[in-house]
């Protein structure tokens, strides 16, 4: 059972690309992503990476949350889920 993971602080430098080679260096990275704003396309400085496994997730939590990356301490976290969208009749 794959595990979603919260990564925020990032420089604004690190691209998807980079944010998943940070974290196969620990597990089977299933998916990475890091959020860019809609209208510039600028990293809004933080991503989600997606491992394969609740181990793997846990290991990233314990090895990299404060680990200094390109001068700023990374915060890993469990992503939460987000809540159901509701629809708003008019």
């Amino acid at each position: 059972m794959s595990k979603r993971l919260h990564v925020g602080n990032l420089a604004h430098t690190v691209d998807t690309a980079q944010l998943e080679t940070i974290f196969a260096t620990i597990g089977k990275v299933s998916n990475a992503k890091v959020m860019v704003g809609p209208y510039d396309g600028k990293s809004r400085g933080f991503g989600y990476v997606e491992m394969s496994s609740v181990k793997e997730a846990t290991d990233c939590i314990e090895r990299l949350h404060g680990h200094e990356h390109e001068g700023r301490p990374l915060a890993v976290t469990e992503a939460k889920p987000l809540p159901p969208k509701s629809r708003v009749r008019r």
